[in-house]
């Protein structure tokens, strides 16, 4: 029962304290503006790339169609036998459809994206606020969801394995915006413990 409790507190002080970062996180609207820009930006040079290579697909797809188009002329001139005909389809027929799939793909546009964009922002701006409304099961999704490497009470501290989630990348400001590569990062963000309980082996969340 004592240990029921005891994960209850944990349980709870975890939450309390990611609730903290979130609200650091969520207020850091300078970085938030930076990812926008760089997201923006990334966005930008995809489409030019996704121009290129469609355009080079239609390309290459008008060049068979052609090839095949002549071909059929040729046979009702009677230049080209029907089998010979034939043959030349069942060679150039599976590149036509095969380009004809990824125009098809490249030329597909979300039109929701930009919106679903926009949503994602504003979620990340308001997280504290999603966070402090759900419920037990929910928040403890969120941070699972947050830190998929889990995170585990051991030695007196919340521990995690990785720094770079984007959580913790939101609550570094300045010089303590980087990390020495190799090294984990021990704290949930100053999340801790100062007393381990007696008998309590580690616990992963």
């Amino acid at each position: 029962m004592q240990n029921i409790h005891l994960l209850f507190r944990i349980h709870e002080d975890v939450n309390s304290k990611f609730y903290t970062q979130l609200n650091i996180a969520s207020k850091n609207e300078k970085l938030i503006r930076s990812f926008q820009l760089i997201l923006k930006d990334n966005f930008e040079k995809d489409g030019k790339e996704k121009i290129g290579n469609l355009n080079k697909l239609k390309s290459e797809l008008e060049t068979y169609k052609k090839r095949l188009q002549n071909a059929q002329i040729l046979m009702l001139d009677g230049e080209l036998s029907p089998n010979d005909y034939q043959e030349i389809k069942l060679r150039i027929q599976p590149e036509v459809e095969r380009l004809t799939k990824e125009v098809v793909f490249l030329e597909h546009h979300d039109p929701e994206e930009s919106n679903i964009i926009e949503f994602g922002f504003l979620y990340l701006r308001n997280l504290d606020k999603v966070f402090q409304a759900s419920t037990l099961e929910e928040k403890s999704a969120i941070i699972g969801l947050t830190y998929p490497e889990k995170m585990s009470f051991l030695d007196g501290a919340f521990q995690t394995i990785s720094g770079t989630d984007i959580i913790s990348l939101l609550c570094r400001t300045g010089k303590g915006f980087s990390q020495q590569k190799g090294k984990p990062q021990k704290n949930f963000c100053g999340l801790s413990q100062e007393v381990t309980p007696s008998g309590f082996k580690p616990e992963t969340f």
